[in-house]
């Protein structure tokens, strides 16, 4: 990785909503690093393109718990709700 290279990362923001943050090395310590979402091993789930964060996100976190800007249709969760919606 370039040391200029953008990449992404899920975070705890100020709400308690997972966020997408876009990033380079020199935002770091611009953040907390306790909220950044990490794997079974510990390592941070970092993403080359907003649109993986993004899938990834919606595939694995519950709608209410994702910043609304992040929420897709295609997010389970939010498919649940809205089949409700139109019953």
């Amino acid at each position: 990785m370039c040391d200029n290279d953008v990449y992404y990362k899920l975070y705890l923001d100020r709400d308690r909503k997972i966020t997408v943050v876009c990033m380079q090395w020199f935002d770091e310590p611009d953040y907390d690093p306790n909220k950044f979402f990490v794997r079974g091993d510990g390592s941070v789930i970092t993403f080359k393109t907003e649109e993986e964060a993004i899938a990834y996100l919606n595939c694995h976190f519950m709608a209410h718990a994702i910043d609304p800007e992040y929420v897709t249709p295609n997010n389970p969760e939010f498919l649940k709700h809205a089949k409700h919606g139109h019953s």
